[in-house]
């Protein structure tokens, strides 16, 4: 149900090209991930998982970015977007999902983790103009039932 809500959300046709290639990469990165977060990180110390995850985004990075080569930013504002990402969405997102999972079953995070896509069909709507279609509304309320549903099968 999640997955066709997910297709709903992000599909506009049926032609498969490099972008849905790379989600899919993507997701099946994102389930190993998370698999091995939920494996690894009982018992163990979050900050020095934190520093692994960091290394291992920073290596994996930086061979992406040797085909086009590396180009310092070019002004402030650029070099901020990069600090708060670095800090807020890598750094710190890593440090909480790491104890988060050391506690909450990786089927849960996996679900929490879908809501991405939800939260960016709000987020486009509300503030990127974007039109509320029935597509992403279906989309998006299959998304929260099989959330609900995953969740209170666990409870």
């Amino acid at each position: 149900m999640a997955t066709i809500g997910l297709a709903l959300l992000s599909l506009h046709g049926w032609s498969v090209g490099t972008g849905e290639i790379l989600v899919l990469g993507s997701a099946l990165a994102f389930t190993g991930h998370i698999l091995s977060l939920e494996k690894w990180s009982s018992g163990r110390d979050t900050y020095a998982l934190t520093i692994i995850q960091l290394t291992t985004c920073a290596f994996i990075s930086g061979i992406a970015s040797l085909k086009n080569g590396y180009h310092l930013p070019p002004d402030r504002g650029v070099w901020a977007v990069i600090v708060f990402t670095a800090l807020f969405a890598t750094a710190f997102a890593f440090i909480i999902q790491t104890w988060a999972q050391a506690h909450i079953a990786s089927t849960k995070v996996a679900v929490i983790l879908t809501m991405e896509v939800v939260f960016a069909a709000i987020f486009a709507v509300v503030f990127g103009g974007e039109t509320l279609t029935w597509q992403v509304g279906a989309g998006g309320t299959l998304v929260l039932a099989s959330m609900y549903l995953i969740v209170l099968q666990e409870a």
